[in-house]
């Protein structure tokens, strides 16, 4: 029951957010990659999952390969997406991940990084990367792609701050700084 209820409570805190606030943290610029909005949703008590969102631009192809906290936030951090799944007797979860191939008997073949979930419900993953095409900006945003907390030592806290270590293909280690809050700046 506690289990299933900290996956609820994970879940939220990845989940869809459509308010916004007018201040923004700063942004965070080096080697070409720019950081801003960095952000991540307070979490309740006795919950071990957090999340971090931002806005990402790079000057050049880049991809975010990596990401780390300091162990006295979390455990653990990882690169998710937020993906549909659905029954595996209609459809299945397609993310940027996933591959698909059907035969003329209509068998779906998919890759091992596929979850088939009950219908219509939104699921987390691990990916390996995200890609930064230049010039355009990769939204780390409640309901899509994010930074998974796992194992927070403490809750988050508004107000409070604590850096995340982006690891680009091209652009190396970023430190940013994530500041905690209800919702979205």
């Amino acid at each position: 029951m506690i289990l299933a209820s900290s996956l609820a409570l994970g879940l939220t805190a990845c989940g869809d957010d459509t308010e916004t606030v007018a201040s923004a943290p700063p942004a965070s610029e080096t080697a070409g990659v720019e950081i801003v909005g960095a952000w991540a949703r307070t979490s309740p008590m006795e919950v071990t999952l957090g999340a971090a969102y931002m806005t990402i631009t790079s000057a050049v192809d880049d991809e975010l390969t990596d990401v780390r906290v300091d162990p006295s936030i979390a455990a653990t951090a990882e690169i998710h997406e937020m993906v549909m799944a659905m029954s595996s007797d209609t459809t299945m979860a397609m993310s940027s991940d996933t591959t698909m191939s059907m035969s003329s008997d209509t068998t779906m073949s998919m890759s091992s990084d596929t979850t088939m979930m009950g219908s219509g419900e939104m699921v987390m993953q691990e990916v390996e990367s995200i890609a930064i095409p230049a010039g355009e900006a990769v939204e780390l945003k409640p309901g899509g792609y994010h930074v998974m907390l796992i194992d927070l030592v403490a809750p988050l806290e508004i107000g409070q701050e604590f850096d995340v270590v982006l690891t680009f293909a091209n652009a190396g280690e970023v430190t940013v700084t994530v500041v905690v809050a209800d919702e979205a700046p």
